[in-house]
């Protein structure tokens, strides 16, 4: 009894994947598109171009693996550098064929469903500065995946721009711990230097700090903690011959949005008085520098006699 239904559920089988319902042969539409991130790149820095490849056949089939093979070429402009997934992540889905720095070519390792999308991120840098109102134009193509292939979206083209580089903006921060004093207290003093313009810093940097006779601060170059706070103080170089600053510069370079920081301890000695002291920092020296109307920063303490 139960062995002659198998035809009729053969024969259902054999009807559902003619009809399609059951997905066969690979996809016969994958769409590519690109965007440059971002479109104006300083010189000697780093941007992206993000690539979607989507399977938009309008039939339930899958593109297979190696089946597609984009490439993405640049203008002389700018260089690639590499492949990754779309959040910075090592490549996964694609393999890369082959890296000229102007052309790449890829395929992708894993198959990509209908309706579905595959995404990579090539990361470039500028290298060439554009001439003005020009622009390095960069195409993507897609060999085509059967005969029945719709070429109309088959390539895809975006552009990015270098400028000179406008150079770094650093901006320090200045952290005084107490700011509330009592007669003699133990005070320490901390600098941030933050790099604001997304440009790597590589030139000395110079910062002073306001000198009080009031407080006297001593500089620990093999400090790493200050008050709390993270410093690099074997970064950095103390000068305390002038009467008027506590001077720090330093040869260290730091990436675009970084930060690096001293600080100083001593004693705050206001006698028997009671008053506001400030304690002002300002970025005295970099070469290249952006904006100079964020270079100075302050604190204060409120000091009262016990």
């Amino acid at each position: 009894m139960k062995n002659s239904y198998i035809p009729y559920i053969f024969l259902c089988f054999f009807g559902l994947w003619n009809l399609g319902a059951i997905p066969v042969g690979y996809a016969q539409d994958v769409s590519i598109n690109i965007i440059s991130v971002p479109a104006t790149l300083p010189l000697s820095t780093t941007g992206t171009v993000q690539v979607d490849l989507c399977n938009t056949d309008p039939t339930n089939t899958s593109a297979p693996v190696d089946k597609l093979r984009p490439q993405i070429s640049v203008g002389s402009n700018v260089t690639i550098l590499g492949v990754t997934n779309s959040d910075g992540s090592p490549l996964t889905n694609f393999t890369v064929l082959s890296n000229t720095g102007q052309i790449v070519s890829l395929s992708n390792s894993v198959p990509l469903a209908n309706l579905d999308c595959l995404s990579f991120k090539i990361i470039v840098r500028g290298t060439v500065i554009d001439s003005p109102g020009n622009v390095g134009d960069i195409v993507a193509l897609l060999n085509p995946q059967t005969s029945d292939n719709k070429t109309f979206n088959d390539n895809s083209t975006s552009s990015v721009a270098v400028i000179a580089n406008p150079g770094p903006d650093l901006a320090p921060i200045t952290f005084v711990l107490p700011s509330v004093s009592y007669g003699t207290t133990p005070i320490n003093v901390v600098v941030d230097v933050l790099e604001l313009n997304s440009v790597t810093s590589s030139e000395v940097i110079t910062v002073k700090l306001v000198r009080d006779s009031r407080l006297f601060l001593n500089f620990n170059p093999t400090a790493s903690l200050i008050g709390g706070r993270s410093v690099q103080n074997s970064d950095w170089n103390f000068d305390n011959s002038d009467s008027d600053f506590y001077v720090l510069t330093t040869k260290q370079a730091f990436p675009a949005h970084g930060k690096i920081s001293f600080g100083l301890s001593g004693v705050l000695s206001p006698g028997n008085t009671s008053g506001v002291l400030s304690i002002g920092s300002v970025v005295a020296g970099s070469v290249g520098e952006l904006n100079i109307f964020n270079n100075a920063d302050a604190e204060v303490i409120h000091y009262f006699n016990k």
